[in-house]
């Protein structure tokens, strides 16, 4: 079993897969891959018109908005590729499994450790860039009773040194 009641364990990561996940958990990659592919397009509402019918699904579709800023935030203020997998991956990259934990954080109201899981994919700036729009996703996908299971914290050896 790969969680222990709500807990993931990121030390369990290589046998998670994308299909085993909590359908909120799916939701979260899926709209993450995606965003993250459409972002290079030169549409800049394709993610708009095509996620739509999944946050609608999900009754969340207020927080596409939220979505747009969190990746134009990480996107701006990345220092090195954050890796999201193709849509149809079903292995969990390590940087999606640390926007899940954030999330999950922000839902519990512990923006310290919140940031802390960010801070292996961001300097302080995009930190504090990227939390708000994060925080707004994890209440919006909350109030819908999406509620997603919580991660172990990251040790700080496994922060990335670049």
């Amino acid at each position: 079993m790969l969680t222990i009641g709500s807990l993931r364990r990121f030390s369990e990561l290589p046998a998670i897969s994308v299909p085993a996940l909590a359908t909120s958990e799916q939701f979260v990659v899926g709209a993450c891959r995606c965003w993250d592919a459409f972002m290079g397009l030169r549409d800049p509402r394709i993610a708009y018109r095509l996620l739509a019918p999944a946050f609608d699904y999900m009754n969340v579709s207020g927080a596409m908005c939220a979505f747009d800023r969190a990746f134009a935030a990480l996107y701006q203020h990345r220092v090195r590729t954050v890796e999201f997998k193709d849509t149809d991956c079903a292995s969990l990259a390590l940087d999606e499994a640390r926007v899940l934990s954030c999330l999950a954080c922000l839902q519990r109201v512990n923006p310290h450790a919140a940031a802390r899981s960010l801070r292996m994919l961001l300097p302080e700036t995009g930190v504090r860039a990227i939390l708000p729009p994060l925080a707004r996703i994890a209440g919006f996908l909350e109030a819908r009773g999406h509620r997603l299971p919580r991660w172990e914290e990251v040790p700080a050896a496994a922060a990335p040194s670049g």
